[in-house]
């Protein structure tokens, strides 16, 4: 049986991918196979200058995007990102996905909305895949994300990470 997808949805910079994390451990805990992409936090106090991603099936990680000028790599904003990262995680989460219980996406954002970087793994993911799936979307953009992959509010478990975490974790219902 699939459950409904769940958003974890915040501001820029509130703990969302904290709070993913927060989540997959307890799913992990209690014996559930994750799989998908999950971006590394940096330490405390450090200044995000890179975004990681790290694949919740086998552990390798992949440089996504970065502050620092990159020969070859695209430039979106500030950002120069690595295309060739994008096409592992949808390699990665095509090839693990029939395997886990749960699948991550940190996060689904501007690009996936413009048709890019992980936007036809999470169709394909939302068509096809018979676990749960654990979208990252910041706030500002949820109805968007929402209408461009055809998601009736109804039929999704949105968690806000401004609320109480006990209380949004609380919602999740593990679906056997």
């Amino acid at each position: 049986m699939r459950c409904k997808p769940i958003f974890i949805t915040g501001p820029i910079d509130s703990g969302k991918t904290t709070f993913l994390y927060s989540l997959c451990s307890r799913l992990d805990s209690a014996g559930h196979k994750i799989g998908g992409m999950i971006q590394v936090i940096p330490l405390p106090h450090q200044e995000k200058t890179e975004w990681v991603l790290s694949d919740q099936f086998t552990g390798d990680i992949r440089l996504l995007m970065t502050t620092t000028a990159q020969d070859g790599w695209d430039t979106f904003g500030r950002f120069w990102i690595d295309h060739t990262t994008f096409r592992w995680a949808h390699e990665r989460i095509m090839e693990h996905m029939h395997a886990t219980d749960y699948l991550t996406f940190d996060e689904i954002g501007p690009l996936e909305l413009q048709g890019e970087a992980l936007h036809q793994t999470f169709l394909e993911a939302m068509n096809s895949y018979q676990g749960t799936i654990i979208a990252v979307v910041r706030e500002s953009l949820l109805d968007a994300v929402l209408h461009t992959y055809d998601i009736p509010t109804s039929t999704a478990l949105i968690l806000r990470v401004q609320a109480p975490w006990e209380e949004e974790l609380s919602k999740v219902v593990v679906c056997e």
